[in-house]
């Protein structure tokens, strides 16, 4: 091969590697869309626990260790790190009351926000199950 070949080739495969990756990413924005509506950041109270690049999944999207966590006692604040923010996650806020736990299994939990399934880290998740003056 000469090298205008090898650079075609490469240019060629580069293209088509960023259409896929931006039609999965269109297609998670789109999915995550409803959540990112229903639910606006607001600021985390102070005395909130914070955790940092934590692992959360939305149905059959799974954004492993790209999220930054906080948790008060009236909301579930959720912040992508650069990757997922590409991906078409989003700042969100959501409440305790629209976080229904359904199972914990060790070190995580599977919850239902809005009819998505959200599995993530048991120790914010596990909040979701408890009475408001126990949250921190």
């Amino acid at each position: 091969m000469t090298w205008w070949q090898i650079t075609l080739l490469v240019g060629v495969l580069v293209a088509v590697d960023l259409a896929i990756f931006g039609a999965v990413f269109s297609m998670c924005a789109a999915a995550l869309r409803p959540l990112r509506e229903a639910f606006p950041p607001v600021e985390p109270l102070p005395g909130a626990v914070r955790r940092r690049f934590q692992s959360f999944g939305f149905d059959l999207m799974n954004f492993g260790l790209c999220v930054h966590v906080a948790a008060d006692e009236r909301w579930l604040h959720l912040r992508p790190a650069r990757v997922a923010r590409w991906a078409g996650l989003r700042d969100m806020s959501i409440p305790w009351e629209a976080i229904t736990l359904q199972k914990v299994r060790g070190k995580s939990a599977v919850a239902k926000v809005r009819g998505t399934k959200v599995r993530g880290p048991a120790w914010c998740l596990s909040l979701a199950g408890q009475a408001p003056a126990e949250r921190p």
